[in-house]
């Protein structure tokens, strides 16, 4: 006998059972008297693997026992698996998830399967056809559940994930958008590429553009800590920047033409005209200065002074808004985000 609480979604026989009189309702309940049990109406989906549950009972008489024993025994389809204080809800994914599984070897059943995704560290499973499937690294968005694809259990509520325009990430992959700058989801929290922790980060990606701008800017705020003054512009060390953006399913801003700095600079003089500097998304890529992720080379007369390896790129408005580089930690600086793809429509 099972001694963890599941849901069952039961076969249409054992729901017309369900729906018999209230005695022989009232006896059904009480057989299966495990804790935390309920039943879903209506068909299993297709894609769902059928098994047969055999739920604790501590009933013990003669009378009904066809009865006692149809309702010990549910087949069906699980919609909620608790294990201790874990639990996996099913969900349906949408045919363009992208992700990886690993087949979990000598697991016969969904329940075992979510114990062997809790045991291997991780928050999706997949059971069909006897065979057991855990979610390594990939991407899907619970908020959003599709009404075909297949069945799949997420562990819920999600510690370990967040948001961006590709959805939740699993189990701390990459979340920016090039080796550089690298943050992670794991642990129930987003650390940037040097452990430090980033904090109130958006729960989802921007889904409209605030301004009319080609392409769309962001500036993320509210600016922490004394040396905001004024100004409500977030400031971030570089990397933790790019990692913001990310997280509202943007980039930090690439400016590779006249026309995108001057879109930039006429959005600071609107958002805060005492904003001097800004990082930008230039990094150094097998020994060129180059934007990202178009890699273009940045010209040398974009330079005020000359690049210095290992430094990051922003721009000095005060001095003839030309380029310069830091320590890509030294100071926080304002980061504008920008829609890459033109994609976004005005709220």
């Amino acid at each position: 006998a099972l001694v963890r609480p599941v849901r069952v979604r039961p076969s249409p026989e054992q729901q017309q059972l369900m729906d018999a009189p209230a005695l022989l309702l009232a006896l059904l309940v009480a057989a299966a008297s495990a804790t935390d049990k309920t039943s879903s109406a209506g068909m299993p989906r297709a894609s769902e693997s059928q098994e047969t549950f055999v739920l604790q009972t501590n009933l013990k008489t003669n009378l009904f026992s066809t009865c006692a024993a149809e309702a010990n025994s549910v087949s069906g389809s699980l919609y909620s698996i608790e294990l201790g204080t874990s639990e996996f809800v099913e969900l349906t994914t949408a045919s363009t998830q992208n992700i990886t599984w690993v087949v979990k070897s000598g697991v016969k059943s969904t329940i075992d399967c979510a114990q062997a995704t809790l045991d291997a560290g991780k928050l999706m499973f997949k059971y069909s056809g006897g065979t057991c499937r855990v979610a390594t690294k990939g991407v899907y968005d619970p908020s959003k559940p599709s009404c075909t694809g297949e069945t799949v259990y997420v562990l819920s509520p999600l510690p370990t994930m967040c948001f961006t325009s590709l959805g939740a990430f699993l189990d701390g992959e990459s979340i920016t958008t090039d080796g550089s700058c690298t943050s992670s989801c794991a642990s129930g929290k987003i650390v940037d590429q040097d452990g430090t922790e980033l904090t109130n980060l958006p729960m989802e990606t921007l889904k409209c553009c605030k301004n009319n701008r080609s392409p769309c800017l962001h500036f993320c705020t509210p600016c922490l800590g004394p040396s905001c003054g004024s100004s409500n512009i977030r400031k971030e060390f570089f990397c933790a920047g790019v990692t913001e953006c990310v997280n509202h399913g943007l980039l930090l801003a690439e400016i590779d033409t006249p026309e995108k700095l001057q879109n930039v600079l006429d959005f600071i003089d609107q958002e805060d005209s005492e904003l001097v500097e800004f990082w930008v998304n230039v990094r150094k890529i097998n020994e060129t200065w180059v934007h990202v992720p178009s890699n273009k080379p940045v010209t040398a007369g974009e330079w005020a002074i000359p690049p210095v390896d290992g430094e990051c790129a922003y721009v000095d408005i005060a001095d003839g808004s030309l380029l310069k580089t830091a320590p890509c930690n030294g100071d926080k600086r304002a980061f504008p985000c920008a829609d890459a793809t033109n994609s976004l429509p005005v709220c």
